[in-house]
């Protein structure tokens, strides 16, 4: 201690404690007292930005938090200058908010923060054209109704707006022209030619039935394969299907 004395004098000392013998007494036999600390982060060793996914419309803009990171992990907010936007869509950056273009509708725009060699994260953000993200024709064969919904695996999740009256005739289904013909059991539901509305290219859901007994009854599952083999023979589970499954 005489030593330490001898060579800091006055001043202040900063007691880092290891946990050793020598070190413990060091710091319990040291005059209290306190001083300010600054610690500067080191270079930039890692990014993250925020958030990862996002929608948007083409009318809208999507802003970004930046946190950089230095090697003996270090957080802070760093400065704008410090590091540059790279995104694969047609709009661009005003500071740390993307713009999309008219041509990003309908597509994901991937975006990640530079700086220097290190890259973040590539956020995932996906626009829709002004109108919002569109509507689809399908039907829920719980209620058996026709929907244009944005769910397709839960029609009804429209609710009113979104349902699709079952008298026949042109309707105005959430700005969509529609116009329903037939009878129950075979209804068909046309869609104007709207703006925004799209044929989808591949099945939206596919949903198998399963019938489900005891192992220990025999009989019943033997009766249960008879009946689907008689069907399947007369052509009744085809047009079952058909009728609510398709």
């Amino acid at each position: 201690m005489e030593d330490i004395r001898g060579t800091v004098g006055e001043g202040r000392v900063i007691c880092g404690l290891s946990g050793g013998v020598d070190s413990t007494l060091v710091h319990l036999l040291r005059p209290k007292g306190s001083a300010a600390l600054t610690v500067t982060h080191g270079d930039i060793s890692g990014l993250s930005i925020s958030p990862a996914a996002a929608t948007i419309t083409t009318a809208g803009s999507q802003a970004y938090a930046v946190q950089a990171a230095d090697i003996a992990g270090n957080v802070w907010v760093p400065d704008a200058a410090s590091y540059t936007w790279d995104e694969d869509g047609a709009g661009g950056f005003t500071g740390n908010a993307y713009t999309p273009d008219a041509a990003d509708a309908g597509h994901n725009v991937s975006i990640r923060a530079i700086a220097g060699s290190v890259q973040s994260n590539a956020a995932s953000l996906h626009v829709y054209g002004v109108s919002g993200a569109g509507l689809i024709l399908a039907w829920d064969k719980d209620d058996q109704s026709f929907y244009l919904c944005q769910n397709p695996a839960n029609p009804a999740s429209a609710g009113a707006l979104g349902l699709v009256p079952a008298t026949n005739g042109w309707h105005d289904v959430n700005g969509v022209r529609v116009l329903v013909s037939g009878a129950k059991g075979n209804r068909t539901v046309a869609v104007a030619n709207t703006a925004g509305l799209r044929v989808l290219p591949s099945l939206i859901t596919d949903e198998p039935y399963t019938i489900a007994a005891r192992r220990q009854d025999a009989k019943l599952v033997e009766a249960i394969g008879a009946i689907i083999e008689d069907m399947q023979t007369n052509g009744e589970l085809e047009a079952l299907t058909r009728r609510w499954m398709q």
